[in-house]
């Protein structure tokens, strides 16, 4: 249990929100969940969250252990950039799932975290990696994940704030022009299909992509695309936007498989590099996910065309 009295110069802030600034490990939503819960007090009654602050209150907080979660911890191997006490950064390959969804409760990145990590230290009152942003399924690259909340509060913040470095690299259906350009545009869901988004459609949220030519073949890019916002398939949907679409991609792009000069399973996207700062020193690091065996099989037979 965790006591404090308030000051002068804070009567009047909210509970939930002076307790969030105060406890650094936890988040807002977590500290509203505990006050839910009667796990906080002041002076020694139980409270609603918005509950207005005066001087001389005594706040107590309670804060159960974390319990384990009904995900099964499996033995997946995993392709392991950096790791430590708070962070870890995983080359997630194409085909693996991050969480566990509906037809995915077992194989996703979140299974092989539960089993690999022994130094979970609880993110929402559960024994479970914070997931801070994802991958598409076929998305292959580099991805962190948070230990704690406090790690996954920081790192939140930095993908919220877009302080973070996103390049990825794609290879798509002929030559973009200008060879170089920044995509700007909305981005939200297709009414006709929810499963699909698109480009200005009704609520759709700012989306920018920048990319830059590499290299070209006869009818195919190889493209290096920076993201300063990070949007559903946003990659995806601004180069089909454009006229360009991602190899593979059959959701927004055509079926054109009998124009390649090998097999493709997947859409040819990878997260080759990301920089954030570390949620316990600030320093900067950057992480570079080499790329698959797959994407350089098809590079090395687009330059033989």
């Amino acid at each position: 249990m965790a006591v404090f009295t308030v000051d002068p110069y804070d009567a009047g802030i909210r509970v939930d929100a002076w307790l969030a600034k105060r406890m650094e490990t936890l988040s807002r939503a977590r500290v509203q969940s505990l006050i839910d819960c009667g796990d906080v007090l002041v002076n020694q009654v139980e409270i609603k969250r918005n509950r207005m602050l005066k001087a001389g209150d005594v706040i107590s907080i309670t804060v159960p252990e974390a319990v384990a979660v009904e995900i099964e911890a499996q033995e997946i191997a995993l392709s392991i950039l950096y790791e430590d006490h708070d962070i870890i950064v995983i080359d997630k390959p194409a085909g693996m799932v991050v969480h566990p969804s509906a037809g995915h409760w077992s194989g996703t990145l979140v299974n092989a975290l539960l089993y690999h990590c022994e130094d979970l230290r609880g993110i929402g009152g559960e024994i479970r990696p914070g997931i801070v942003h994802r991958l598409d399924k076929e998305t292959s690259g580099a991805l962190v994940v948070a230990k704690s909340e406090q790690a996954l509060r920081h790192l939140s913040l930095q993908f919220k704030n877009r302080e973070t470095c996103k390049k990825y690299l794609a290879l798509v259906w002929d030559h973009p022009i200008p060879t170089n350009a920044t995509i700007q545009t909305t981005i939200g869901r297709n009414p006709n299909n929810r499963k699909k988004m698109g480009v200005n459609m009704d609520g759709g949220r700012h989306a920018v992509s920048s990319y830059r030519t590499i290299e070209t073949y006869p009818c195919h890019a190889f493209l290096e695309v920076d993201i300063e916002t990070g949007r559903t398939h946003q990659i995806r949907v601004h180069m089909a936007h454009i006229g360009h679409p991602v190899v593979g991609d059959h959701v927004y792009g055509k079926r054109r498989l009998k124009e390649l000069p090998g097999p493709v399973n997947r859409h040819m996207l990878h997260a080759a590099e990301l920089g954030i700062r570390h949620p316990q020193t600030n320093e900067l690091l950057n992480f570079v996910a080499p790329i698959p065996d797959d994407m350089q099989h098809l590079i090395k037979c687009l330059r033989m065309e």
